[in-house]
């Protein structure tokens, strides 16, 4: 009995730990992500102060919408700049910790992304001149995605608009990462630190071999 028992925890820990948390993310000018887990899902951004908040009488939906519009327009290609702005952040912020990471970054696997831009301008100049310099960004990001993590299907459309419509961008996907991968990389980390601390007159035996 006590046999079963201990099979039946060890099963429990291991699908803990084995099955990944995915975060769901999504961008079509503004940022909506939640996490999720097999057994629920929660909002993580916005927050749910914000979400509430969404649930106004029509008229104050309607006043919010006319004043997002006016920003908007005040700010040309906004959605796309900004998401190409998101996107230089975490180049950025992966950067200086490949080196010591990487074995987390490695596990982390970006599933079922849709990104739809539509690239336009002024006129028709304008627009073909931002339609390259996006698709320079664009590319030269998933490469450098490619590189960092595991990516799975894709479907990456990049569209120039010359008929003087406003840009128009759509991302959604799924970030996914096991928790063993984190508990493997905080003692892959840990341990030499630890190491170094209890015992810093002796050579790491990692270091060693």
């Amino acid at each position: 009995m006590g046999l079963y028992i201990l099979l039946g925890i060890l099963g429990v820990l291991a699908a803990v730990l084995f099955i990944p948390v995915t975060v769901y993310v999504r961008y079509d000018g503004d940022f909506f992500a939640k996490v999720g887990y097999p057994f629920f899902r929660y909002p993580i951004y916005p927050p749910k102060s914000d979400a509430k908040a969404a649930e106004k009488p029509k008229a104050a939906l309607i006043k919010a919408k006319e004043k997002k519009t006016k920003t908007t327009k005040q700010r040309k290609g906004s959605a796309a700049d900004r998401l190409f702005e998101m996107l230089a952040l975490v180049v950025d912020t992966i950067e200086p910790l490949w080196l010591q990471m990487g074995f987390l970054f490695r596990h982390v696997r970006l599933d079922d992304i849709i990104l739809h831009l539509r690239v336009g301008g002024d006129d028709a100049a304008e627009a073909g001149i931002r339609y390259g310099k996006m698709q320079r960004n664009l590319w030269a990001g998933y490469a450098f995605l490619q590189h960092v993590f595991t990516v799975g299907r894709c479907d990456v459309r990049l569209c120039p608009e010359f008929l003087g419509r406003e840009e128009a961008v759509f991302l959604s996907g799924k970030i996914r990462l096991a928790p063993w991968v984190v508990l493997a990389a905080a003692l892959r980390l840990g341990v030499p630190f630890l190491w170094r601390l209890l015992f810093p007159k002796v050579k790491n035996p990692r270091r060693a071999v």
